[in-house]
């Protein structure tokens, strides 16, 4: 039976070879944040290829959860009026997810003939998909149908 020895180079060289954790500051999170093209930090309101972007997200949600930023500005006359924002745009979205979800979502697979061993092989490309859907969706704790909702409202 064969044993594994291993020397003390081995395993100086295995240690030598791992990989070192370092932990970054503010200021070097912020400097690689920069050379990546910004990110999506209100605090630093720097402008980047997706600001724009990004200022179209943070005013689209502030009107989605009724925020006092989206809060109406009034002009003199009114400036003593209480704003008021409508939970139309949030109760759509809310209906809009249900419905989204009420079915899971169905892959269906046409043969490229009636043969049994084509239909076969069908049938089997769809539950491969079905079930590869449903894995990626329980590992990433998302749903990729519930999702569609965000886009629309």
């Amino acid at each position: 039976m064969t044993t594994l020895a291993y020397t003390d180079s081995a395993v100086a060289e295995e240690a030598a070879t791992s990989i070192l954790a370092t932990t970054l500051s503010e200021a070097d999170l912020n400097r690689l944040l920069a050379q990546l093209g910004g990110g999506r930090s209100t605090l630093r309101r720097s402008l980047s290829r997706f600001s724009a972007l990004h200022e179209r997200i943070r005013h689209r949600e502030a009107h989605l959860y009724n925020t006092r930023e989206a809060d109406p500005r009034f002009s003199a006359p009114h400036l003593d009026a209480e704003p008021w924002q409508t939970d139309l745009l949030r109760r759509t979205w809310s209906q809009l997810r249900q419905r989204l979800t009420e079915h899971p979502l169905r892959v269906h697979v046409e043969p490229p003939d009636d043969s049994p061993s084509a239909r076969q092989a069908a049938d089997n490309l769809e539950h491969v998909l079905e079930q590869g859907l449903r894995q990626v969706e329980e590992r990433s704790q998302l749903s990729l149908q519930a999702d569609l909702g965000y886009g629309q409202a």
